[in-house]
């Protein structure tokens, strides 16, 4: 049985300035050595019901102010922690800030699919932890989670992940493998300009980071990594990005298509409408029939591709690009592959000598994608870029 510590702290509420309804009242439970795992929780009642019978779910660890805080598991828990998706017939939704903070004594941990969310720090510290695996379910991870787990080498995240916090690895120096199996959570960026997100930031002037890679699935959406193999060629900056010695992409339901090559470069097509040749059109026989027969009303007709950010693009924008403008498969793409330490940028489709000649090829660099402006860059000079864009322009 569970020692409840209502006699220290009742009934706790958490008060909502400014709501118009009741406050959360939280009822806390602390293990003892009968318990199996011994875990210590809260029992939350949600607005609108009242007392401990009508709880909803169950928060992991207690706090109170009038009391030191009391971790997720009792310190004399040691080796692999199972955590229980329900306790007391309630479901485990969240594991509080810093649940586990300082115990050293967890080797691993396997958290269920109950748990929608894990606070800030809620595993810094341990630095006993070696792994830690989140069965799908799990949404939100919260800042520093595992900051300063110096043994912590492998982390599983499901594909219900939506959003994470910054310098989540912060401090672990043994981290080997972080694998994530659905797209690209939202990383948060903490304030100062610090770019922090996933602990990228922390690992620059560190020595371990040879040994840390990050693995994504080749049919997920959303990544930016500098460095990244084999992913999809569609990355929303909003999702922000990480820093690893190595990202790659693994086999996927439905990724049987071929490897795209590094996602650290984007095009663009830039300036207004030019004047093309008629004869350009006759070289595609389906262009008549999708766009008709007014050739210079056809040329601002749009082709259903569209470019990096997502924007339509038009007819005339294939000539400046050189591709196929009835085909939407046939688009305008650059890749990158490193030579040694200097990435080497190279655009599709390579045209001709003569027509190349006509367009203006401009290779653009960022350090980080918080960095305001892109700045035209020379390829191999500049090699403290890890993201790139170039763009084509005719002359």
């Amino acid at each position: 049985m569970r020692r409840i510590i209502g006699a220290l702290i009742g009934v706790v509420p958490l008060v909502l300035t400014g709501a118009s309804y009741p406050p959360y009242e939280y009822y806390g439970y602390r293990a003892d050595a009968a318990d199996d795992p011994p875990v210590n929780f809260m029992k939350v009642v949600e607005p609108g019901r009242q007392g401990e019978a009508e709880a909803t779910y169950v928060v992991l660890g207690v706090e109170y102010p009038a009391l030191p805080v009391l971790p997720g598991v009792e310190s004399s828990f040691s080796g692999d922690l199972v955590i229980p998706a329900y306790l007391e017939g309630l479901p485990v939704r969240k594991i509080k800030a810093a649940a586990f903070l300082s115990n050293d004594n967890l080797r691993s941990v396997r958290v269920p699919s109950t748990v929608r969310e894990i606070g800030e720090r809620a595993f810094g510290w341990c630095r006993g932890i070696t792994n830690v695996y989140f069965e799908e379910g799990v949404q939100v991870i919260g800042d520093g989670v595992f900051t300063n787990c110096t043994a912590l080498k492998t982390v599983y995240f499901p594909s219900t992940l939506s959003r994470m916090g910054a310098r989540c690895f912060q401090g672990c120096m043994s981290l080997t493998d972080v694998y994530f199996a659905g797209d690209a959570p939202v990383l948060d960026v903490v304030a100062h300009g610090d770019q922090s997100v996933l602990g990228e930031g922390v690992f620059l002037n560190n020595p371990w980071p040879e040994r840390f890679k990050v693995h994504i699935r080749r049919d997920t959406r959303g990544w930016i990594a500098p460095h990244v193999r084999g992913v999809p060629e569609k990355w929303p900056v909003e999702y922000g990005y990480m820093q690893a010695h190595e990202t790659v992409a693994e086999a996927g339901a439905g990724s049987e298509a071929e490897a795209t090559g590094f996602v650290t470069v984007i095009t663009e097509i830039k300036g207004g409408a030019v004047a093309v040749p008629e004869s350009w059109a006759r070289r595609y026989p389906g262009y008549v029939a999708k766009f008709g027969d007014d050739f210079s009303g056809s040329l601002t007709k749009p082709t259903g591709k569209k470019d990096a950010l997502g924007n339509p693009l038009q007819v005339w924008q294939d000539y400046v690009a050189g591709t196929d403008p009835t085909e939407v498969a046939d688009v305008f793409k650059a890749t990158i592959r490193m030579d040694g330490n200097i990435p080497v940028v190279e655009v599709v489709p390579e045209l001709p000598s003569a027509e190349k000649d006509k367009r203006k090829y401009t290779i653009w660099g960022k350090s980080r994608l918080q960095d305001a402006d892109w700045r035209e860059i020379t390829p191999g000079v500049d090699s403290d870029c890890n993201f790139f864009k170039v763009s084509v322009e005719m002359k």
